[in-house]
């Protein structure tokens, strides 16, 4: 059902749009106010003519638009140019409607269900009337409404619903011969698939044999396994066998003695070990010398070592008395103690660095001792040397 109408420059109407409710809507008006137009708009909207001029275009515009709306939520357009017309049915444009127009209708009609009754070449309009002409078929010659009533008898209707049957049955008819066909191609292929039966039944037979091998395979490896886990263990218990019957051979152990005397006695062995190893490594260094000096060298030497000796020391001496005479400063007034105090704290410091000094000049005497009491022999002529010699404690 149409439930909005609009009319864009379609004869007097500039923009019209017209709200339809449910059942019966009556325009109302004053001559010339645009009532037929509406039911013009209607007309074309739902013929599509293609040669109907341009008549309908509002003086001075380019192209009159008619607009419906159902309450399905379908919209139409028709519109008009000066030598087209076109169609748009829910948002898709359609040109061209004269090389098509049988098309156009059906597609139209679909959504719009307001189509003219025909019968062969006649088509009648049963959904509008013209004001000239208000009742239907009142001024037609007999005959077309002869023709028209038969066409809307039931018998009218028998037929086409007969025809439709027939076309039904026939389409189903061609339908059931090529289903037929598939069967019959679809039994042919079954049967040559019917070794696949005792394929599978041979495919699940050889499915069990390959998992009992599968699990016979493991339990070979696990009892490989085992096997070599025992014939370890049946060698480990001969040996043990073997080493057990040799140790019940063997008497009881001797009881000892006490070994203190003979564990000292050993350790006196290693100690004289070591000592015959150093003798040996001194007796291969001195086998390395030369023979020694006449011994008429041997007074200018120890004078030349005596010499060093005594100037050494003296050099000693002057360091020392060097360092201490840096760490003294000028005397200082009587009068100032603090520059007293900080003096005496100087000397303090000089006199534990005076220590520290002699500390470390007696720790090079022992070292020199030491060494004279080490080496009691002059390595070069094989003399003997004495602390006389070398050191002066004086």
């Amino acid at each position: 059902m149409i439930k909005k109408i609009k009319l864009k420059n379609f004869m007097s109407h500039k923009e019209s749009e017209l709200e339809l409710s449910s059942g019966v809507n009556v325009l109302t008006g004053p001559n010339n106010s645009g009532k037929s137009a509406i039911v013009t708009a209607l007309q074309l909207l739902t013929e599509l003519p293609t040669r109907e001029g341009t008549y309908m275009i509002r003086h001075g515009e380019k192209e009159a638009e008619v607009t419906v709306e159902t309450s399905e939520g379908d919209v139409i357009t028709w519109g008009r140019k000066e030598n087209s017309s076109f169609l748009i049915i829910n948002g898709e444009r359609h040109t061209r409607l004269s090389n098509h127009q049988e098309y156009f209708l059906q597609e139209l009609h679909k959504v719009l269900r307001l189509p003219q009754v025909k019968n062969k070449d006649e088509f009648f309009d049963i959904h509008f009337a013209s004001q000239k002409e208000p009742i239907f078929l009142l001024n037609d010659p007999p005959s077309r409404a002869a023709t028209f009533f038969s066409v809307s008898s039931d018998a009218g209707r028998l037929v086409e619903v007969r025809d439709l049957f027939k076309t039904k049955i026939n389409k189903a008819k061609e339908k059931k011969n090529s289903i037929d066909r598939k069967i019959n191609q679809i039994n042919e292929e079954l049967e040559k698939l019917t070794p696949l039966n005792e394929l599978e039944k041979e495919v699940k037979d050889l499915k069990l044999e390959y998992d009992a091998l599968v699990k016979e395979n493991e339990n070979v490896k696990s009892g490989f396994q085992l096997f070599q886990i025992f014939n370890k263990a049946f060698l480990e218990n001969e040996r043990l066998s073997r080493r057990h019957s040799f140790l019940e051979l063997l008497q009881e152990p001797p009881q000892l003695d006490d070994m203190s005397l003979l564990e000292s006695t050993i350790q006196e062995m290693k100690i004289l070990q070591k000592k015959e190893k150093r003798l040996e490594r001194n007796l291969a260094i001195l086998n390395e010398l030369q023979e020694p000096f006449d011994l008429e060298l041997t007074e200018r030497l120890e004078k030349a070592i005596d010499y060093l000796i005594g100037g050494s020391k003296l050099e000693k001496e002057k360091i020392l008395a060097h360092e201490i005479a840096l760490g003294l400063r000028a005397p200082p007034k009587m009068e100032d103690e603090g520059e007293l105090t900080s003096q005496l704290k100087v000397l303090k410091g000089t006199e534990e660095s005076v220590k520290k000094l002699q500390g470390k000049v007696e720790k090079a005497f022992k070292a020199l001792e030491k060494w004279v009491k080490e080496n009691p022999t002059c390595p070069t002529c094989g003399g003997v040397l004495s602390e006389e010699h070398l050191l002066d404690h004086e």
